[in-house]
Parts: structure tokens; C-alpha cells; sequence
């Protein structure tokens, strides 16, 4: 007969598993993903920058209707498909009743699902059944993700392929024609989202883990050309109406730009330290506890070799982005996931109370200034919440507030209920990360919009009637303000052509010429609330 005590017989202080029902863990993952994800997702305007580029694109795509190659406004050149932003496009037709940018971002959702049941399901896979749910709560508890999961960006469907091909990989040696689709499905997201450059990591885990001992060799050569064939049907009649239609972009797709450089490794590493927190601390822990088995289980060499594999991809690329190492989270949070249980007592307490008093102090600061936004008390903070605010006159809205003090009341309730064990150091980490993002969707937005709304000044654009077929120089005006104005416009807005009849600028009153006839070519002027440059459209 067995007997099963939770007792520390080898006196590591290592905390027993906390038995909490299986439903009950899947309700909570469910609630938690749902209410982070949705709060904020379709409730502000374009943010610049970084919404400018895939909004730029989902205009071209929405308003004009080219799917096969279509370019940002700020920059005619085309170097992969784009499936996140026409998926965008699609949404935005189905939910009209919504302003396009916010119907699109409900894309996001479907993104999310699939990449949440990709890393479920792989670590399921390589560890058993539980550490799906855990990894997941690891994996949106990121740091990173606070502001990437709700806006409008293509390393959003990026990270979808990624995750797909980890699960893929995971998945080959028990099910291997199941997982060559999945694979395949992969790389069709991924080449019409990165571009070919995508294949490189394809390539070099399939290469890397067919020579691994406890791989075998001709089994995942196989699993992998599979999934390559399988991609290839879609991949070709897609490349096939691109040679047709856009001959000269289908050169720019095939011979991609590859810029290797060592300043891309440091600017990565060093972001990636507090990109991926909580997942971080846990998966140094399970390096140090895992790394001799390398060559003995999956469940560690799959992780860490698709992790040295993208993460070559991104030091390969000319343009750097902190949102880009999102694509690293799925394995990151898988590896740190094993390490949750076997964590002494006081690492976990650790990473409970930094948690807590992180998010707690974050809520106090968004209350107080919310505060004295709106009643003066303090003074001093008054002022600087006027300003940052852009002058905002304040509303109350009693049922965004009513919304925020629940969400107080069940994070104060949560930790005067809850014991300290090793797992609920990573769900009051999720609990806090989503009360701070709640709270400041809630108090802060009306704030952030006054600010941050180009809309407001740029639809102002469209009273000047200017012809369909004319178009505009941007002289010496920013990409992204160049992407946003296209966006709200659809005025074709180049760099350098004469032959264009006006020219927009952005520059300080200060320096405008105060002569009359220079003044009397003006026909628009805008200006962002303490902005000190305002926009101009004049003829040329």
C-alpha cells in the first residue's frame, strides 16, 4: 500500500502542491485571460508608435482594398504578407458598428486563444497534466505583454506561429502527421508575417534536435518536411498572384534584408531581463535544476533550443523593438513553470511580496492621481495631472468607479484570504498585473486619449476636400505621424514629389514666418493639447 503525506521529510522547506479543484484552476485561468485581455482592448484610438505601422497597413487593406502587397504610408516597400492585419480587416467589415481600429483589435482575441492553447497543450506534452494552466498564468503575467495585448500589432500573430511551432515540435513524436499540420499552419502565419526569414528557426530546431540522442533523427526530418509541404500549397498560390499583380514586391519577399549585429544581442538581453518578469527568476531556477538533463528529455531541450533559435532571428533583423521578444514568452514561460513547485519557501515569499507591494504601490499611485485630478487634493499633484492630462477637464464616471473599487476590493480580499504557497506567489503576480491594468483603464484613460488621440485633429483633415488623386509632401514630418494621418485620411503622402499640390509640416508656432502671404497659403492647422508644434497644410 502507498501513502502520499505532504510532509517535508528531506527539510528544503519545499511547499506541498495546493490542492485546489481542476475546474476551479481553469475557471480562474478563463476569468483572469478574459478581463485582462478585454479591459482596454477596443476602448482607445491608435497609439503612436506603436500602433502606427499595422494601422498604416490595415488601411491600405480596409479602405483600399490590397490584400496581396500592401505598404505603409510612410515607407513603398514590401517585404512579407501581412495575415494579422487583413484578419484585422475582416473583423473591422464583420463589427461595423464599431470605429474600424477598435473592431480590429478584437482580432487579438482569436490571436490570444490560439496561442494560449499552443502553450497549454505543449507543456501538457512535455511535463503532464496541470502545468498548461501555470504556464499560461506565467505567460500573461509578463511584464511585457501590459500594453502589447491590447494594441494593434503584427508580432501578435507572430507570436500565435511561434507558439504553434513549439506545440508542433512537442507534439511530433506521438502524434507526427497531427503535428506537421500544425506545423505547416505555422509557417504559412509566420512567412505572411515575418517573411521568409521565418524559416531560418524552423530550420535550425528541426536541424538541431534531429542530431539531439533522445530525438529521433529521421522521425523529425520527416515530422518537418511535412510541415513544410504542407505550407506550400497556400504559400505558392499566394506567391504566385504576388508575381502576377506585384512582381517588383515579390522580389523584396524572396531576397530579405538579414543585418546580424552584437549591439542587437545587448538591446535584446537586457530587455528581455524585466520584458518576461515574473517568468524570469523561475526560469533561471529551472536552468540551474534541468540543464544537465539536455541530452536526456524533450521537456528541456525543446524550450531551450527554440529559444536560442528566435532569438538569433531577432539579432538578425535591421529594425529592433522591445515588442519583438514577445516571441520568446511561450517557451520561457513553459520552462519556468516546472520550477514553481520545487521552489524553497523563501524565494517564493520573495516573488509573492515583490508582487504584491509592485502592484499595490501602482494602484495607490493611479488612485491618487486620479484624485487629485479630479478634486485638487493635493494641490501640487493637481497641477501636474493638469498637465500631463493635456488639460483635460475631468468627468466623473461613478460606474467606471464603482468597476475600479471592486476590482480593489477582490485584490485586498485575495491577500487577506490566501496562504502563502509556491503558486499563489504566481496568481497574485497575475491578480496584481490585471487590478494595475484594470485601474488604469478605468481612471487613466480619459487622460491617455487627451493625449494621446491624433484622431481628434486629424479627422479635421477630411473639411479641407482635398481631391482623391492628389497627394501630399511630408516635409520633415515623422513615419509614424506620416502612417496615422493615412489612416484617418487615405491622402497618398510622399516624401519627395514636386509634382504634389500640398505640404504638411509639424513644427514650433514659434519659428512659422509671420509673414501674411505666408500665412495666407495655410490651409489647416492643428495642434495637440500641450503640444508645442502644431500641424500645417499648405499649397505647394
Amino acid at each position: 500500500m502507498k501513502y502520499f503525506l505532504d510532509h517535508d521529510w528531506q527539510g528544503n522547506m519545499q511547499t506541498p502542491k495546493k490542492k485546489v479543484g481542476e475546474k476551479a484552476k481553469i475557471n480562474f485561468l478563463i476569468i483572469f485571460a478574459t478581463i485582462y485581455l478585454v479591459f482596454g482592448l477596443f476602448t482607445h484610438s491608435p497609439w503612436r508608435p506603436l500602433e502606427t505601422n499595422s494601422f498604416s497597413i490595415f488601411a491600405n487593406i480596409f479602405f483600399n482594398g490590397d490584400i496581396l502587397a500592401p505598404h505603409l504610408a510612410s515607407i513603398n516597400s514590401f517585404d512579407h504578407g501581412h495575415i494579422y492585419e487583413i484578419l484585422g480587416a475582416i473583423f473591422a467589415k464583420i463589427i461595423f458598428f464599431l470605429e474600424p481600429h477598435n473592431a480590429a483589435r478584437l482580432a487579438n482575441i482569436l490571436w490570444l486563444a490560439l496561442t494560449m492553447i499552443s502553450i497549454g497543450l505543449t507543456n501538457r506534452e512535455l511535463r503532464g497534466f496541470g502545468y498548461g494552466r501555470q504556464s499560461n498564468i506565467i505567460f500573461l503575467s509578463s511584464v511585457g505583454l501590459f500594453f502589447t495585448l491590447h494594441t494593434f500589432t503584427h508580432e501578435i500573430a507572430i507570436l500565435t506561429a511561434a507558439s504553434l511551432c513549439l506545440y508542433s515540435f512537442s507534439l511530433s513524436h506521438r502524434r507526427p502527421f497531427r503535428a506537421s499540420i500544425l506545423l505547416g499552419i505555422s509557417i504559412i502565419i509566420g512567412l505572411l508575417s515575418k517573411g521568409l526569414m521565418y524559416l531560418i528557426p524552423i530550420i535550425g530546431i528541426t536541424a538541431t534536435l534531429a542530431i539531439l540522442p533522445n530525438w529521433n533523427y529521421r522521425r523529425t526530418i520527416i515530422f518537418a518536411g511535412l510541415g513544410l509541404l504542407s505550407s506550400l500549397l497556400f504559400i505558392g498560390v499566394w506567391i504566385f498572384l504576388l508575381s502576377l499583380y506585384h512582381p517588383n514586391s515579390l522580389e523584396k519577399f524572396l531576397f530579405p534584408m538579414i543585418s546580424f549585429s552584437t549591439e542587437n544581442i545587448k538591446y535584446y538581453f537586457v530587455n528581455l531581463l524585466w520584458f518576461a518578469w515574473p517568468a524570469v527568476p523561475l526560469f533561471i531556477v529551472t536552468l540551474f535544476n534541468e540543464f544537465s538533463t539536455f541530452l536526456k528529455y524533450k521537456r528541456t531541450n525543446l524550450p531551450l533550443v527554440f529559444l536560442a533559435w528566435f532569438f538569433l532571428l531577432l539579432i538578425c533583423e535591421s529594425q529592433i523593438s522591445q515588442v519583438k521578444l514577445v516571441i520568446l514568452l511561450p517557451a520561457i514561460a513553459i520552462m519556468a513553470s516546472s520550477s514553481i513547485d520545487s521552489l524553497q519557501r523563501g524565494a517564493s515569499g520573495a516573488l509573492n511580496w515583490f508582487g504584491i507591494l509592485i502592484f499595490s504601490a501602482i494602484t495607490l499611485i493611479l488612485w491618487i492621481g486620479w484624485f487629485a485630478l479630479n478634486f485638487g487634493i493635493p494641490y501640487k499633484i493637481h497641477e501636474r495631472m493638469v498637465y500631463l492630462s493635456g488639460n483635460l477637464t475631468p468627468e466623473l464616471n461613478f460606474f467606471h468607479i464603482f468597476l475600479a473599487l471592486i476590482f480593489l476590493i477582490v485584490w485586498i480580499t485575495s491577500l487577506w484570504k490566501n496562504n502563502l504557497t509556491n503558486r499563489s506567489s504566481v496568481t497574485n503576480w497575475a491578480l496584481g498585473i490585471t487590478l494595475a491594468w484594470v485601474t488604469t483603464t478605468l481612471l487613466w484613460f480619459p487622460m491617455i486619449e487627451n493625449r494621446k488621440d491624433y484622431g481628434q485633429i486629424f479627422k479635421q483633415i477630411n473639411a479641407i476636400n482635398i481631391p482623391y488623386n492628389q497627394c501630399m509632401i511630408a516635409n520633415d514630418l515623422n513615419n509614424s505621424f506620416v502612417d496615422l494621418i493615412f489612416y484617418y485620411t487615405q491622402i497618398d503622402i510622399r516624401k519627395n514629389d514636386n509634382n504634389c499640390k500640398y505640404i504638411i509640416f509639424h513644427k514650433d508656432i514659434r519659428s512659422i514666418s509671420s509673414d501674411p502671404e505666408f500665412k495666407s497659403r495655410i490651409l489647416w492647422q492643428g495642434k495637440m493639447p500641450n503640444d508645442k508644434k502644431t500641424f500645417y497644410i499648405m499649397k505647394n
